[in-house]
């Protein structure tokens, strides 16, 4: 080997080594680059987390404030009473209650409600197990009835307080849910539920509420509206008929229902006036907005101003008369009748009014037909169980006047 091969081969070792220390000095920072962008997007994901932590505890103590008030105020004095008045009544003044402070303690949209099909297409093609169970935990926030809360247990002499670093939990606070089950026509209960589970779907100065008396069960109260683009199919529409008072997005199906039969009977204004104490219905539950109805027809529409109660009662002093699907359809009649339906899936927060051969549901833009299939459809994809109370205004109150309008054929 000549010099100038041994010069010419040292020169490329040397220029390899270089090299080699160039790709890992550039290796290093690269790693170095890496590890800065990972910690910066940990920190930043920190903050936010802890941001959200706060707000989140924040927002639990605005809604600790305002469930502490209206405890006091609405719930209190019953549940200290409890031992001296009969349960029934307790129960019944509970709902009232929870009626007029929680328009919608369940927080799931309807849109959310409308892609349940597609969720559910999708899980059973991908036998996707954790849309499955989104699926799941929608559908039993739906058919929820009560909401109880058991608080945290701690180990005897271990309880939390000035010593928290030796404290030790025996059972972590939790959930227990009532959900109707339609196969069975019976109530089950779920749990234990996740706190965080139940205040992501339910409203958080309820879910507080029902921390401030635990171990009881609380109704759920839940409201009815559609979007705007959930329309009935066209062949159950009757266009020529049209609503009067939509409801929009508002949880008035009642008021808004029976104001557009009387504007359609010619009562109108029987209608605006009823309209005009619409407010009056859009905290109110089941049983009570019924109650405000019957007094305000006697006041607005004497004419028809009383009525007959279906499927509801107490059997030991009056015979509950009975109305059953097939009878509401065959045995048509001019005079307003009133329907809350009970769907397969569980649901009866929805009421309608059928007169001659129509369906008037403010949720529509127009009636709809009389026939098995718009109250199939009203009541959801399960379809129609039975009728779970109905008001028929067929008699005068305190006048002679008649109801002017006739039986008439829509469709």
């Amino acid at each position: 080997m000549t010099p100038e091969d041994i010069r010419e081969e040292k020169r490329l070792i040397k220029k390899k080594r270089r090299d080699e220390a160039e790709e890992e000095k550039n290796r290093v920072k690269m790693i170095a680059k890496r590890n800065a962008k990972a910690t910066a997007d940990y920190r930043k994901g920190y903050e936010e987390r802890q941001k959200k932590k706060r707000e989140r505890f924040q927002q639990r103590k605005k809604d600790k404030q305002k469930a502490e008030a209206i405890y006091k105020k609405h719930y209190k004095k019953d549940f200290d009473n409890r031992q001296r008045i009969a349960f029934q009544q307790f129960k019944i003044n509970m709902t009232l209650a929870l009626g007029k402070d929680f328009p919608e303690t369940n927080k799931m949209t309807k849109k959310e409600e409308n892609d349940w099909d597609k969720y559910i297409k999708e899980a059973a093609k991908f036998e996707d197990d954790e849309m499955t169970t989104k699926i799941e935990d929608v559908e039993m926030v739906k058919e929820m009835k009560s909401l109880m809360y058991i608080p945290a247990l701690w180990i005897e002499g271990l309880e939390r307080g000035t010593k928290r670093k030796n404290s030790q939990l025996d059972t972590r606070a939790h959930f227990f849910g009532m959900v109707y089950v339609s196969e069975t026509d019976s109530l089950d209960r779920y749990g234990s539920l996740n706190p965080d589970w139940v205040e992501y779907y339910f409203d958080g100065v309820f879910v507080e509420l029902t921390k401030l008396q635990p171990r009881y069960w609380w109704p759920v109260v839940l409201g009815n509206s559609r979007e705007e683009d959930d329309l009935a199919p066209e062949e159950l529409m009757v266009t020529q008929v049209k609503i009067q008072y939509p409801q929009f997005d508002r949880e008035l199906c009642l008021v808004n229902s029976v104001a557009s039969t009387l504007y359609h009977c010619g009562e109108k204004e029987a209608a605006r006036q009823l309209m005009q104490r619409c407010s009056e219905f859009q905290y109110l539950t089941k049983p009570l907005a019924l109650k405000q109805l019957k007094e305000i027809m006697r006041d607005v529409v004497p004419c028809i101003g009383d009525c007959e109660v279906f499927n509801q009662g107490k059997a030991k002093k009056n015979k509950i008369k009975k109305l059953s699907i097939e009878e509401l359809i065959n045995k048509k009649t001019r005079f307003p009748t009133v329907v809350v339906p009970l769907g397969k899936d569980g649901s009866n927060n929805h009421a309608i009014v059928v007169i001659n051969d129509l369906i008037l549901d403010s949720t529509q833009a127009f009636a709809m037909k009389l026939c098995r299939e718009s109250l199939d459809w009203i009541c959801g994809d399960m379809g129609i169980d039975v009728i779970d109370v109905a008001l028929r205004f067929n008699r005068s109150h305190g006048t002679k006047k008649k109801l002017q309008y006739a039986d008439a054929k829509h469709w």
